[in-house]
């Protein structure tokens, strides 16, 4: 038998029982969510590193000559990487919310549609 009463620790603060995790449907499904957005994320914000880091190169260097065009160019696809990586960081938001059910979701993840 599992007790659900909290205990004290030894610091004198309350131990929370955690709830029972689901290993299976939707939660197994979120947590790949979760851990795919963010690799995502991650990965946006390294090319956009990349390549404002390839413009600092260029622009600094005396020895290069690059035209405005392709300046503007590297730089468009710099801010489409950085809102990429918005876009998936606010869909790991949304996912997160919906598991710590701070979102108003229409249905919980722990009923059963059946």
């Amino acid at each position: 038998m599992t007790s659900t009463i909290a205990k004290d620790a030894s610091n004198g603060a309350k131990n929370e029982p955690e709830p029972a995790k689901r290993n299976y449907g939707l939660a197994v499904m979120r947590e790949k969510e979760t851990k795919a957005l963010i690799t995502l994320a991650c990965d946006c914000i390294s090319e956009t590193c990349r390549v404002t880091n390839e413009m600092h190169s260029v622009i600094y260097d005396r020895n290069t000559t690059v035209s405005d065009a392709e300046l503007q160019q590297q730089l468009d696809e710099a801010l489409s990487c950085w809102q990429t990586a918005d876009h998936y960081l606010r869909m790991l938001d949304s996912v997160l919310e919906e598991r710590n059910g701070d979102s108003p979701v229409p249905w919980r993840p722990t009923d059963s549609p059946f």
